[in-house]
Formats: C-alpha cells, sequence, structure tokens
C-alpha cells in the first residue's frame, strides 16, 4: 500500500507537473489517499472499512500522525 501511495504522489506527481496536468494531478493525489489511510488501519491493528467510508472512520483511530 505504501509503494501505491509512493507512486500516486512521488512518481505520477511529477509527471503531471512536468506536463502542467492540473485535472491529472487532481486525480493523482486523491488516488494517494485511500493507500495512506488505510495503512493507517493497519498500523492500528483496525479492519480497513469500505473506500465510501474510510476518511469519515479515520477520525476515530487510536493512533493517528502528529501532522
Amino acid at each position: 500500500m505504501l509503494w501505491e501511495a509512493y507512486w500516486n504522489y512521488r512518481l505520477a506527481g511529477d509527471i503531471w507537473i512536468y506536463r502542467q496536468d492540473t485535472m491529472q494531478g487532481h486525480y493523482v493525489f486523491n488516488n494517494a489517499i485511500k493507500p495512506l489511510t488505510s495503512t493507517l488501519f493497519i498500523v492500528n491493528r483496525e479492519y480497513i472499512p469500505h473506500d465510501k467510508w474510510l476518511i469519515h472512520m479515520s477520525r476515530s483511530l487510536a493512533w493517528k500522525p502528529d501532522s
């Protein structure tokens, strides 16, 4: 999951910056959110919820990064 987040954020992100394609950039950053948030559930030893509830349920996790 972390590789997927890295791929979307860094590698594919550099491509859209080079092409100056903001629509693709928006898509790439949104794709990086799911694997990063899913990793938080794994670190907290919780089941990963459905994509629809992923962000909403992440607020109740016991451990979250400081920033």
